[in-house]
């Protein structure tokens, strides 16, 4: 899904928010999957030379965003149940599609 459409996160947030039980793991189990598939492409692009200077520059530019929105995610899920963070990742993925639909029909 992800190579086809661009949309890899949200088949699997479906899948695991119904399969797993522990909200804690509903939410480590993507971050993971994302963080490997990440890495797998940087080595890979790394290895043939595809890493461009620029990419890195906004990397480094971004990484603190990136903290503070895992440190701000931390603490809003350490508030909610289990309910209200499947009720969130319900809403996400809501909004997902919508934009998804909107970029496809909006399309010039």
């Amino acid at each position: 899904m992800g190579t086809l459409f661009g949309v890899g996160a949200p088949p699997y947030a479906i899948y695991l928010s119904r399969r797993i039980d522990d909200k804690s793991r509903v939410r480590a189990t993507p971050s993971t999957m994302v963080l490997f598939s990440t890495g797998m492409r940087l080595i890979v692009f790394a290895f043939a030379r595809l890493v461009l200077a620029d990419r890195l520059l906004a990397f480094a530019m971004l990484f603190p965003f990136v903290l503070a929105g895992l440190w701000l995610g931390h603490r809003v899920h350490l508030s909610m149940s289990r309910e209200k963070v499947l009720a969130a990742i319900s809403v996400l993925l809501i909004a997902a599609g919508i934009s998804l639909l909107g970029r496809v029909l909006f399309a010039a």
